[in-house]
């Protein structure tokens, strides 16, 4: 990567999940093109210790002004992604932004006009859409070998990391959302949404939010970190079979040849076996920059662009207001859809 050789990139916060883009960094760009803000003093040390090489700024002001800062990548608390992607991108500055986009869904919207005036790359973590195994869901989606899809079901469950910055929605669920857009690439309209708040009374712990898209056909998402097991699945139900995408499995997609059909005579299943779909698997995160690092370079837009945030943060958005009105359906306007491209080589 020639580019960056002379145009740095800078790394805005090096917590508990940028210590994981800190190290694809530093093995993704050249020695001393790396750049690290981090305002805790601990972090930053561990930080410099990792990446020696790597220049460290004491402000984010001094990033913005310096000419010799291409990009961005920010992976800071949720709730401050917004404002610091909306200062440099007002800079001229490429961003990669983690998810969500941000809080609010007009937040997302000013962020993507003003990305789109400047003409700058933004990019959003939605990570999942570099994992392999789903990448080989969505080819199986696209080949039609599912038939006509009836329904999505994806649960995002454990007992984990409890969030007071945002709700179990921005954190859990939105990750499962990007998926489910990108792969039946239909337009939502309708969002619903109940959730549970337990340990705080305006702080959703646990939610369940149904989407309809265009062509009627349904997503249902149940998202928790206060459950006692672990679940990290999503069910794709078609006419002619139905697929299991699982993260926390070692087979990653199986494909289940089996389901029901409709007759004159009633209703007949059909089960013709199913199978492990091999993958093979790569690193997610590492994939992710990549594909933003090359898209600074070419001038091609992401896999998934600050449109694809958007897209995302209109349905959180969405289910939000329907959990605080006891799940009253929210009617989606036409809007951004996420751009659909391939993930990376199979």
């Amino acid at each position: 990567m020639d580019y960056f050789k002379e145009n740095r990139v800078v790394l805005v916060g090096v917590g508990r999940w940028g210590r994981n883009h800190l190290e694809t960094l530093v093995r993704l760009l050249p020695k001393g093109s790396l750049g690290i803000y981090e305002p805790d003093n601990t972090a930053r040390a561990e930080a410099a210790k990792k990446a020696p090489a790597a220049q460290t700024y004491d402000t984010y002001e001094t990033i913005l002004k310096d000419d010799n800062v291409a990009a961005v990548v920010i992976a800071t608390p949720a709730n401050l992604h917004f404002p610091l992607a909306l200062e440099a991108v007002r800079s001229g500055k490429h961003v990669f932004v983690e998810k969500p986009l941000a809080m609010k869904a007009e937040e997302g919207k000013s962020l993507l006009e003003e990305a789109d005036f400047r003409g700058v790359t933004l990019a959003v973590g939605h990570i999942l859409l570099f994992d392999q195994a789903y990448v080989k869901l969505k080819q199986t989606v696209e080949r039609g070998s599912l038939g006509e899809v009836y329904y999505v079901y994806a649960e995002r469950a454990k007992l984990g990391t409890v969030r007071t910055a945002e709700d179990v929605l921005f954190s859990l669920a939105s990750h499962d959302i990007a998926m489910i857009l990108d792969l039946l690439e239909r337009r939502p309209t309708k969002v619903s949404c109940v959730g549970t708040c337990g340990l705080n009374e305006t702080i959703m712990d646990a939610a369940v939010v149904d989407i309809v898209f265009e062509d009627g056909v349904r997503a249902h998402v149940f998202a928790s970190w206060l459950h006692p097991v672990v679940s990290r699945r999503m069910t794709v139900v078609g006419s002619k079979a139905s697929a299991v995408w699982d993260e926390s499995a070692d087979s990653g997609l199986r494909l289940y040849k089996k389901g029901a059909k409709l007759l004159k005579s009633g209703p007949k299943l059909f089960d013709r076996g199913e199978k492990k779909v091999k993958v093979i698997k790569k690193d997610k995160l590492e994939a992710e920059l990549r594909d933003f690092l090359e898209s600074v370079k070419s001038g091609e837009t992401p896999r998934c662009d600050g449109r694809g945030g958007l897209a995302v943060l209109r349905v959180l958005s969405a289910a939000q207001s329907s959990a605080v009105s006891d799940g009253k359906p929210i009617i989606l306007e036409p809007g951004c859809l996420v751009v659909a491209e391939n993930a990376g080589d199979e």
